[in-house]
């Protein structure tokens, strides 16, 4: 269980990283 509270942890940050990366380049031209 706390491996996928882990898991679940770290693929939230991975999408949160990419969602600010790919709002900084649709604003950067």
């Amino acid at each position: 269980m706390d491996s996928l509270k882990n898991f679940a942890l770290r693929l939230y940050a991975t999408f949160k990283f990419s969602l600010k990366t790919f709002i900084l380049d649709m604003r950067m031209p």
